[in-house]
C-alpha cells in the first residue's frame, strides 16, 4: 500500500502502528515522517508503553563509532552510519515537536539515553543533540534516569570520558564547558537535586575530573 493511499485504506490507530513499526524496523526516512504527520498521527503517541524516541533510544543502544581509546564493545555494531540516521531520525522528531521529556520525569529521551548507551558513545552524541536548538528548548532537568539521575548527574559522571574522547584536550575541554552551560541555564536546574544514593552533580564531576582535565588550558 502506497502511503498516499494511507488515508483511504487505514484508521488512525493502524497508522500510529504502522509508523511505530518502521521506526523500529529502521527504515523510517523524513520523507515518510512527514507523510505520517500529514495523515495527523501524534508524533508523541504510546504505542505498546513506549514512544517513537524511546524507541531510538533503545536502537542507539545496538550501534556505535570507534573511538580514539575506547575499542566499542563486541555486543555493539560498529556502524557510524547507522548510528548517524538515527540521530538524524530522532532530532527531525524533536524538531517536529516529539517532546524529548515525560509525564513522569522517569522516561525522558535524555535522561534514558545516556543512562543505557556504551559509555564511549556519550561524548559524540552529547555533542549531536546538545547543539541542537530544538532539543536546548525543551531541555528540562526535572527528568532523571531510574537512578535519580538527571542530565546535569549524567553529564558529569562523563567528563573524564569525553576529555579523552579525542587527542584533542583542549577541543575537548570546550566542548565540555559549552555543553555544560547549556545544562545548567535549562529548566530546573537544582545545583543541589540528588540521586537516589544522595549524590549531586558536582559529586560525580568530582570523582570524573582528572589532573589531564585540570592542566588542559
Amino acid at each position: 500500500v502506497r502511503l498516499s493511499d494511507f488515508s483511504m485504506v487505514f484508521d488512525y490507530s493502524t497508522k500510529t502502528s504502522v509508523l511505530f513499526e518502521l521506526v523500529g524496523l529502521e527504515c523510517v526516512t523524513r520523507e515518510i515522517i512527514d507523510k505520517f504527520l500529514a495523515e495527523k498521527v501524534d508524533i508523541n503517541a504510546e504505542h505498546d508503553r513506549d514512544t517513537l524516541l524511546r524507541l531510538i533510544t533503545y536502537q542507539l543502544t545496538k550501534v556505535g563509532r570507534e573511538t580514539d581509546f575506547s575499542p566499542i564493545s563486541r555486543k555493539y555494531a560498529v556502524d557510524p552510519e547507522k548510528q548517524d540516521q538515527l540521530i538524524d531520525t530522532a532530532l527531525y522528531l524533536i524538531q517536529k515537536k516529539a517532546d524529548i521529556n515525560s509525564i513522569s520525569h522517569k522516561t525522558g529521551f535524555l535522561s534514558l539515553l545516556f543512562s543505557i548507551i556504551p559509555i564511549e558513545q556519550n561524548p559524540y552524541i552529547y555533542k549531536k543533540l546538545l547543539s541542537d536548538k530544538e532539543v536546548i528548548s525543551q531541555l528540562d532537568l526535572q527528568e532523571v534516569d531510574p537512578w535519580g539521575r538527571s542530565l546535569a548527574h549524567l553529564f558529569c559522571k562523563d567528563i573524564g570520558k569525553f576529555l579523552s574522547s579525542s587527542t584533542d584536550h583542549k577541543a575537548n575541554k570546550l566542548e565540555i564547558c559549552t555543553i555544560l552551560t547549556t545544562i545548567i541555564t535549562s529548566k530546573n536546574f537544582n545545583h543541589n537535586s540528588q540521586d537516589k544514593v544522595s549524590n549531586t552533580p558536582w559529586h560525580y564531576s568530582a570523582l570524573s575530573i582528572t589532573t589531564d582535565y585540570i592542566n588542559t588550558e
